[in-house]
């Protein structure tokens, strides 16, 4: 998906035991922070030093989450054997132990204690010295042995705001916090305490609407963050359904949000290397009305203009006039969720076309012509500008309607092949691999026989996007490519209802 960082769980050493509430794979139940016990449900220390050095040598960051806190304990709080605890192996480090009990009140907060009386969270009396100095010596420790790079800190909100100055000190890199709260009044201000803070927007069962938080994270201000499971839609619920297992479900890489991040994540980088003041520059609302959010971010005479929508999938088809922007009259925008150009009109307005209620984000087109997006600029080795409308595309309706965001388009290609012989598809836009050959996506060749040689997949593509893409012949052994006949086949997705289908049929050429 085209992400530069990792944030894993919690590598501390956990509880054993199988409690009421479950086993604590999730990582927030540690009994032991202190030297090589990482939490060997996960692997060894060996294995994380590995992870480190497998993510740098790619160019990318380890984020790690921790806990400062509290430990984990399997039996009511009233019951706790301290000495299972290293280093704070003594009830002194501790605060007496209370449930907290009103979460309006900042002692309660911070001062009593998570967790049941199942499994307890003993509160760590941070404002004892000799507390913060091993906690501030663990963290300069983990950051040092494994070769971090972020940190994700939880339950900040648990701890008074004064602790955490030195601790973020003490790590020496980069660390965001949890505060779980929607007040932003109570959550921003521990923003003047540690380097950034998470925000905790809605997620929704509509695509269109999950769609539109999607690009609000990436395109408002601060670091995208994407949570493990959001990119194959799942709904969350309380512990321990909230973090289920990705691998239970059949995890897909064709799944709406997981192309949808994907070629989200795209676009940021685009307009980060277009406009060096982008990630420097706040975000700006310039437009809104009682479904519609428009901001932008960047340079003031180019900026990145994202379009946000709260009518989910079954909005209507509409253009939105926007002034404001900070373009010229005459100045040529591309947006690059449905590749198309728009102009900015001599009054200074931008006509965009909204439908389905999805986002939209706007870029000067100029800035657009050397990163492979919506074709602007494709290798010509082996691919061509010209373009080619072909085959059949039929589609399949129910009778009631609500608009697909984005539609399996099923591509069939009839070709014989060898032993050994492979067929792609490779195209101009992201899901088909921007004409890199070894992103290009494999078809399948269960149906094909000698008096029907077909080769054929099924690809989830946005609605309304047009791209450019050939078929391409892998010779396994020999790694040997071999492209189609020039001029380059071209598509327009179509638009339908939810559980739509296309189909484009082709011959090898």
């Amino acid at each position: 998906m085209g992400f530069t960082a990792i944030w894993i769980t919690p590598v501390t050493k956990q509880l054993p035991q199988n409690t009421g509430d479950g086993m604590s794979y999730h990582g927030y139940w540690q009994q032991d922070m202190y030297g090589y016990n990482v939490n060997p449900n996960h692997g060894t220390s060996d294995d994380l030093l590995a992870l480190s050095e497998a993510l740098h040598e790619r160019g990318m960051y380890l984020m790690v989450d921790v806990v400062a806190n509290h430990m984990g304990y399997a039996g009511a709080g009233n019951t706790v054997d301290y000495s299972v605890f290293t280093p704070f192996s003594s009830s002194s480090y501790f605060h007496p132990y209370c449930l907290i009990s009103n979460y309006n009140n900042q002692s309660d907060v911070e001062n009593c204690w998570l967790g049941d009386t199942t499994v307890s969270l003993p509160d760590l009396d941070t404002l004892q010295s000799s507390v913060q100095t091993l906690l501030n010596n663990w963290i300069g420790d983990l950051v040092s042995v494994y070769s971090i790079d972020g940190l994700r800190v939880d339950t900040v909100k648990h701890i008074q705001k004064s602790f955490w100055p030195g601790f973020n000190a003490a790590a020496g890199i980069y660390a965001v916090g949890e505060v779980f709260d929607g007040d932003p009044a109570y959550t921003c201000d521990y923003q003047k305490y540690i380097d950034g803070i998470l925000n905790y927007p809605i997620y929704t069962s509509d695509y269109s609407q999950a769609k539109n938080v999607i690009s609000f994270i990436f395109f408002s201000d601060g670091i995208p963050i994407v949570y493990s499971g959001q990119e194959q839609h799942y709904s969350g619920a309380n512990d321990p359904e909230n973090r289920e297992a990705i691998w239970l479900s059949g995890y897909s890489t064709t799944a709406e949000l997981y192309q949808y991040i994907a070629i989200t994540n795209d676009i940021r980088k685009a307009a980060v290397a277009a406009d060096p003041s982008y990630l420097t520059t706040k975000n700006v609302p310039f437009y809104q009305d009682n479904h519609t959010l428009a901001m932008k971010k960047g340079s003031d005479s180019s900026p990145v203009i994202t379009i946000l929508s709260n009518a989910g999938s079954s909005g209507p088809s509409y253009t939105l006039s926007l002034s404001g922007s900070g373009y010229s009259s005459g100045a040529k925008l591309i947006e690059l969720y449905t590749c198309t150009f728009i102009t900015v009109d001599s009054s200074g307005k931008i006509a965009v076309s909204m439908a389905c209620g999805l986002p939209r984000v706007l870029i000067f087109a100029s800035s657009m012509s050397n990163n492979g997006l919506c074709g602007v600029s494709i290798p010509s080795a082996t691919a061509t500008t010209t373009t080619q409308t072909i085959a059949t595309t039929t589609t399949t309706t129910g009778a009631r309607c609500i608009q697909a965001t984005a539609l399996p388009v099923l591509f069939k290609e009839v070709v014989t092949t060898s032993y050994g012989q492979e067929i792609y598809i490779s195209g101009s836009i992201r899901p088909l691999g921007t004409w890199d050959t070894s992103k290009a996506i494999a078809l399948s060749a269960s149906s094909y026989t000698s008096f029907n040689p077909l080769w054929e997949a099924t690809i989830i593509l946005p609605v309304g996007t047009t791209f450019q893409y050939k078929f391409l012949k892998k010779t396994i052994r020999s790694s040997t490519v071999m492209w189609e006949s020039d001029p380059n086949r071209s598509y327009t997705v179509p638009t339908g209802c939810s559980g739509t289908t296309a189909t484009v049929t082709a011959s090898w050429k």
